[in-house]
């Protein structure tokens, strides 16, 4: 009976692999199909697993109105532990959607979902996200000196785990946002992005 069950969670945790499989290259309707099966494993893992992943699918397929109230129930109801990565979301899809007072007020709990977390590489992603969001707010705010310390945090996290990748992306949007609000940073300020970018010493 031990190995029934045991077997019977391990095909459960290789459901939710394939489902993130799918997710990773951006198959959706197929994650969607595959979601509908696993909801209804019997495990301790499986609902907040399933409702995460639902959340993010209807996100990342643009259907902002179902995906919104999804997260934002999932930041009320799940572990502090899982937080983090749901307000990344939420940011993500509030700067999509010029919600700016959404934004604010997501950033008024940001002690309390930080303080969660130790400095492992998927937290380092996490994090070098959440102040990349931060930063693209505060800038287009108008706080300048704070929005370019938010994005040097960004840079400082995924310097750690040397995401080449995300820092690129984090550039681009970096100046994209000084650009698209007409800012032009002093020297002090673009030394600051420098040596998180290029990862050198003063």
């Amino acid at each position: 009976m031990v190995l029934e069950k045991n077997e019977s969670e391990l095909k459960a945790r290789a459901h939710l692999s394939m489902i993130n499989s799918y997710s990773a290259l951006k198959n959706y309707d197929k994650v969607e199909e595959l979601l509908d099966v696993f909801e209804k494993y019997e495990y301790d893992f499986v609902n907040e697993a399933a409702k995460h992943t639902r959340a993010i699918t209807k996100a990342r397929k643009g259907e902002y109105e179902i995906a919104v109230p999804l997260l934002e129930e999932n930041l009320r109801m799940f572990s502090p532990q899982s937080r983090l990565y749901i307000v990344d979301e939420l940011f993500e899809i509030y700067l999509k959607i010029d919600n700016l007072d959404a934004c604010s007020k997501l950033l008024e709990r940001e002690n309390e979902i930080m303080n969660t977390y130790p400095d492992d590489p998927n937290v380092c992603r996490a994090k070098g996200k959440y102040y990349r969001h931060k930063g693209h707010y505060q800038l287009t705010i108008g706080v300048i000196d704070e929005g370019v310390k938010s994005y040097a945090s960004s840079l400082q996290y995924l310097n750690k785990i040397n995401a080449f990748e995300e820092k690129d992306a984090c550039m681009r949007e970096f100046f994209y946002c000084l650009t698209k609000n007409s800012i032009i940073l002093n020297k002090e300020l673009m030394d600051i992005i420098y040596i998180m970018a290029y990862n050198v010493n003063d």
